[in-house]
């Protein structure tokens, strides 16, 4: 049985499985190539060193979480929409702590792949708090926003 040919998203899925089952300071080059049955110097073909790796699993972290944001905005606003963030983001870290962990390894600025995954994320909370209704579907890669009427809040 051949092995299926190796590509940058097979070397950063079984990273990301790695950083998260066994935390980011124990994913090396080595042990990605010892769980993808290959050596080494195969993963230099899909990646540039270790620090490119780092960045492409702080890509993915930031590309999940704006995902759940998005999922977790959909059809939501004011303090549902918050909590509901709130959520979607805990539950990321969670279920993701590697990979979390990853997005604050590699700086986003001047990566114009991990600045887009970055604002993403910021386009989907930046108006929740400001009252604004967020038109997301699970499936979009962006939201669109209406203006709600904020309630006011009188004081005693």
């Amino acid at each position: 049985m051949a092995l299926a040919p190796l590509d940058k998203g097979k070397v950063v899925a079984a990273a990301c499985s790695l950083a998260d089952s066994e935390g980011l300071d124990a994913l090396t080059l080595t042990r990605v190539a010892d769980e993808l049955g290959v050596r080494q110097p195969a993963l230099y073909r899909h990646v540039d060193g270790y620090d490119d790796l780092i960045g492409s699993l702080g890509i993915s972290g930031r590309e999940i979480l704006a995902n759940d944001l998005t999922e977790a905005a959909a059809g939501v606003s004011g303090d549902s929409a918050v909590r509901a963030l709130g959520h979607a983001w805990r539950s990321m870290v969670r279920d993701h702590p590697g990979i979390y962990a990853a997005t604050d390894r590699h700086p986003g600025s001047g990566d114009a792949e991990l600045e887009n995954a970055v604002e993403r994320a910021v386009d989907i909370i930046n108006p929740v708090p400001a009252g604004l209704q967020p038109r997301c579907r699970p499936s979009s890669t962006r939201c669109s926003f209406t203006a709600q009427r904020i309630p006011r809040v009188r004081s005693s």
